[in-house]
């Protein structure tokens, strides 16, 4: 019979599997809205999701793993990314806002197509980062957590 201590170690760790596969379901199906939808809303949630993800996964314990590390690294790329999207996207809507103070019309024209083709290329380039970490079966992940996982269960039984 097991003790109580090695069936909350179990217990918090099928949590921490649980929470962490359901924020990466989350993230995948998000990124599918944004890649059908192209607008700047789904990717900015997108980006919220993605964020989560990565705080989840700095818990302590899972962060010691070099894997998670590395992944983590990936996510706070793709966040930054999808942030320098939104905030193009703001930049646009202030400028479509108030175009008087770009020289006119035809200036502002010309800055606002610029702007729109470096969103598109930062939408693209989040969607590619995104279509390799968020692969098609979330289970995938969620082997490769559990694999993380369970040194830390051993670690903690031990203890």
């Amino acid at each position: 019979l097991r003790d109580r201590s090695e069936l909350y170690v179990d217990a918090r760790a099928a949590t921490v599997e649980a929470g962490l596969r359901a924020c990466h379901r989350r993230c995948r199906k998000q990124m599918e809205r944004a890649r059908a939808t192209n607008e700047a809303t789904e990717f900015h949630e997108w980006r919220k999701l993605v964020k989560r993800l990565f705080y989840q996964l700095q818990s302590p314990g899972l962060a010691e793993s070099k894997p998670v590390r590395r992944l983590v690294r990936k996510l706070d790329a793709l966040q930054e990314r999808l942030g320098d999207a939104h905030d193009v996207h703001a930049l646009v809507a202030l400028l479509r806002a108030k175009p008087a103070g770009l020289g006119g019309a035809a200036s502002a024209d010309r800055l606002l197509r610029l702007l729109a083709k470096r969103e598109r290329k930062l939408h693209a380039r989040c969607l590619r980062l995104g279509a390799k970490l968020f692969p098609a079966k979330t289970a995938d992940f969620a082997d490769a957590i559990r694999r993380e996982v369970q040194p830390l269960r051993k670690a903690a039984r031990a203890a």
